[in-house]
């Protein structure tokens, strides 16, 4: 008859998840409480076991994160957890995010007296960081960048500021360009 012994081991994290979070989701981390069990068992086998695991957490077409309490697993009859018989495993999940530079985002002109309009349009860009589900569906006809014309005052050549775009969807602007433009400015009808 081998003696009995305990030992603490680690509870392996990541081997408790089944499944995939839904498309434009994923899973960035899995935290388990407690870290470490006590386990009891044969000397030989309980020296062999280097961690233990936990009944599956599905996450299946998940878009937040998944917290659960489920029963630790040491995949050896003889050998079992003793101090607790649960652990909570918290599957982080967050929405992915990506860096795109949306192309062809017309800029138009505020504060422009009404008898004025340029001579050209002008088109920029803006580089976005934001939920991969509006960079899917989006386009530079769905953003616009605005230059401040308050200080033209009449036809001619001026160079305005194009000011910081807001967008119409949770993201970060990271850059636009142009960040001035110059127009000539026509009185319409002129032109």
């Amino acid at each position: 008859l081998e003696p009995v012994t305990d030992k603490y081991v680690p509870v392996k994290p990541g081997a408790g998840v089944r499944g995939e979070p839904r498309n434009g989701f994923a899973l960035e981390q899995v935290k388990v409480s407690p870290q470490k069990v006590l386990v009891r068992g044969p000397q030989s086998r309980v020296a062999r076991l280097q961690d233990v695991t936990t009944e599956p957490v599905d996450i299946s077409g998940r878009t937040e994160t998944v917290v659960r309490n489920v029963r630790v697993v040491t995949n050896d009859r003889f050998v079992r957890s003793i101090d607790v018989r649960e652990v909570n495993v918290t599957a982080v999940i967050t929405e992915r995010r990506e860096r795109k530079t949306i192309s062809d985002v017309p800029v138009t002109f505020s504060r422009l007296k009404p008898d004025l309009s340029p001579a050209v349009n002008v088109i920029g860009s803006i580089e976005v960081d934001a939920p991969v589900r509006f960079l899917e569906t989006i386009s530079g006809r769905d953003l616009e960048l605005v230059a401040d014309c308050g200080d033209v005052a009449g036809p001619g050549e001026y160079r305005v500021a194009v000011l910081p775009p807001e967008l119409p969807f949770e993201g970060t602007v990271l850059g636009y360009t142009p960040g001035t433009v110059t127009v000539r400015f026509e009185r319409k009808g002129e032109e």
